[in-house]
């Protein structure tokens, strides 16, 4: 069976790619992995894809496993606390080929793609870094098995930890453009993109760029529902968007809290913890104090988020 077969025609997907390399952005062309043949590798008595690729993942966790029996060592010989990885996000201009694991799995091409979520782009593309994260060492994680294939015929085999506790340690300057009218995570580098704050109109790259190499912190859920109080969401919008990617807040030390946080970017992530009862959300932060206003003509009591 030829690739072509195969084929899903997604490429509106948020996939991930952890490396230990920070200077990887740009276009990837597909390769063979490092170590494998051109003729194809195995993994034990199961055979994998054999195709040049970039190998992704629908979720950070996924991502980690999908690469564990290449740094295992590190953490169950070398005892590490804790690996860090930058993050790649690929940015589709939509005509680019993509297995998804159920392509993966029902044509017995990758025997753990149900578990990892691996997602195979064919085509070259431009992959973006979105950020630095910590995993924690899974020592005392217990071990996952499954059944190849997702095919209880075949034995039992061990697939990694249970779970991958992690937590994003620098962000970017991204945003998912939830808030602005589309779910495609691209750079936002839109010129004369602006938030309004107490009636000071402030340039929204100049935040971007003050929090480049700004960590990320998790917040009180509660200290942030002003922001959302009046707000009517898109409830699909809501249900889709990625809590791994940390909201922006600007602090206006001027006000106690909670009005001082303004939520800048993450509206809908906002509700989403809210709606999933969660008690902290990971937010980037950076003091308005810092930022620079584009105009202060006017005078009116203005928040625009």
């Amino acid at each position: 069976m030829t690739t072509s077969n195969i084929v899903s025609g997604r490429s509106d997907l948020t996939l991930y790619h952890l490396s230990f390399r920070s200077d990887l952005a740009g276009i990837w062309e597909p390769r063979h992995p490092a170590g494998s043949e051109d003729d194809g590798s195995t993994s034990g008595a199961y055979p994998e894809f054999n195709g040049k690729r970039i190998s992704t993942s629908d979720s950070i966790g996924g991502a980690f496993i999908g690469i564990y029996p290449n740094i295992s060592r590190l953490f169950e010989d070398k005892k590490y606390p804790h690996m860090d990885f930058y993050v790649y996000r690929p940015i589709f201009k939509g005509t680019e080929r993509v297995l998804t694991p159920t392509d993966l799995t029902e044509n017995k091409l990758v025997w753990d793609a149900h578990v990892t979520g691996e997602h195979v782009i064919l085509d070259a593309c431009r992959m973006e870094l979105a950020g630095k994260l910590r995993v924690f060492n899974t020592n005392k994680v217990p071990v996952r098995y499954t059944h190849p294939f997702n095919d209880p015929k075949l034995p039992q085999k061990s697939v990694g930890p249970e779970t991958v506790k992690w937590k994003w340690t620098q962000h970017v300057r991204r945003i998912s453009k939830e808030d602005h009218g589309s779910l495609e995570p691209v750079i936002y580098q839109e010129e004369n993109s602006t938030f309004t704050h107490n009636g000071v109109v402030y340039d929204l790259n100049d935040l971007f760029i003050k929090t480049a190499q700004t960590g990320v912190s998790p917040i009180d859920v509660k200290h942030l529902l002003w922001n959302i109080r009046d707000v009517r969401s898109d409830p699909k919008r809501v249900a889709s968007v990625d809590l791994t990617y940390p909201i922006l807040v600007v602090m206006d030390s001027r006000f106690n809290r909670p009005y001082g946080y303004v939520v800048v970017d993450g509206q809908h992530r906002l509700q989403k913890a809210v709606n999933e009862k969660l008690p902290y959300i990971d937010a980037i932060i950076v003091p308005l104090s810092e930022l620079t206003p584009v105009n202060k003509k006017d005078s009116r009591i203005h928040t625009n988020l």
